[in-house]
Parts: C-alpha cells; sequence; structure tokens
C-alpha cells in the first residue's frame, strides 16, 4: 500500500513537472531559445545572489538530512526516517540549489535547462514551504509533536525564497519579452476571426 500510494505521487509530480514545461515552451517558446541579452536591472542581480545563499543553507539542511545527519533533529524524528523521505529530501534540496544556480544564469541570457529548472525549483520551494508552514499554523494532526525548530525554519525560508525568485523571475520574463507579453483571452481566437484555430498567445511576445 505504501509503494502504491507514494510511487503513485512520486509519478503524478513527474508528469506535471513534464506537463509544465511543455506548455511553457508552447505558451513561451522565445524564452527557450538559447542566448538573449543580460538583464540591466540591478535588482534582479541582488535577487539572485541573495537566492543561492539562501537556498544554499536551506538545500544544504535538506541534503545533509537525507544523508544520515541528525544535527537539529529530534531523536523521534530521526528514528521515523524513512528511504522514501530521504530521496524526497533529497531531490528537494538539490533541486532547490539547482533553482538558484539557474536563476542566476537567466540573468546573463536564455537556456532551455535553466528556465525549466529557476521555475520549477522555485515552484517546489514555494509550494512545499507553504504547506509545511499550514501545517505548523493549524497545529494540525500532521504536525509532530516534538521541537522541530531547525525543519521550520528550513521550511518558512523554502517558503519566502520561493515566492521571491518566483515574483523576480515573472519580472525578469517581462522585461526580456521587452514588456509586450500577451495573455490569451480566448483559447481559440474566436473574436479575432482568423480561423486559424492557434492560441491566443501564438506569435505574440
Amino acid at each position: 500500500m505504501y509503494l502504491a500510494v507514494y510511487g503513485g505521487f512520486s509519478l503524478q509530480g513527474l508528469g506535471l513537472i513534464v506537463a509544465f514545461v511543455l506548455y511553457a515552451r508552447d505558451r513561451w517558446p522565445w524564452i527557450f531559445v538559447s542566448g538573449g541579452r543580460r538583464t540591466a536591472v540591478p535588482f534582479q542581480h541582488v535577487v539572485g545572489r541573495g537566492s543561492l545563499l539562501v537556498t544554499m543553507v536551506v538545500g544544504g539542511a535538506k541534503l545533509y538530512w537525507a544523508l544520515g545527519g541528525t544535527a537539529g533533529l529530534d531523536p523521534a524524528v530521526v528514528a521515523a526516517k524513512t528511504t522514501a523521505g530521504g530521496v524526497a529530501l533529497a531531490f528537494s534540496g538539490a533541486v532547490a540549489i539547482g533553482a538558484a544556480l539557474a536563476y542566476l544564469h537567466l540573468l546573463r541570457g536564455h537556456a532551455p535547462w535553466a528556465v525549466a529548472l529557476s521555475w520549477l525549483g522555485s515552484g517546489s520551494l514555494f509550494g512545499w514551504g507553504l504547506y509545511k508552514m499550514i501545517v505548523i499554523v493549524t497545529a494540525g494532526p500532521l504536525r509532530a509533536n516534538v521541537p522541530m525548530v531547525a525543519t521550520d525554519l528550513v521550511d518558512l525560508f523554502s517558503l519566502l525564497t520561493g515566492l521571491v525568485m518566483g515574483l523576480a523571475g515573472a519580472f525578469l520574463l517581462i522585461e526580456k519579452s521587452g514588456g509586450g507579453v500577451q495573455a490569451a483571452k480566448d483559447p481559440l481566437e474566436g473574436p479575432q476571426r482568423e480561423g486559424d484555430r492557434e492560441t491566443a498567445d501564438s506569435g505574440h511576445r
């Protein structure tokens, strides 16, 4: 049962990652082309370097715990660790650090791998951090009844860093598009009567 449930979650997660990358490549094809210009906004560089600093700590802590480290963990938490949990923790830590490195690369130009990794990594940081913060604040049944200060701080900074990277990345997308990103108002361009059955954003920047 354990393998069936968490194996299903893992496959679902991989499927969502692939689906998002394919959608983003279709929605903003120009951002997935290698090259492009260096960003001229100093604040973006501040965000990039700051994000790398924080994710090195957050991701490093997760990798340390995933590889068997116990500093900062309650003995009950250590005793409850599983192989699946360790793999998930290691993946989360690696993606966090990779996202910050990818974001720094995007500041110097486009690269398909950097776009995908920065978006997915910042989303992972924000989504998982938000979930853990909800569990902590509501003190629900999923919250362990042991001191977890270190892991709580890691989850908090994961949430904040993911939020900042996501917002900064959105502004970076607008900047690199020349400020002309056009949202799709009608998925098949009915009002334009072009008859090409293409999405409303097709060909726009």
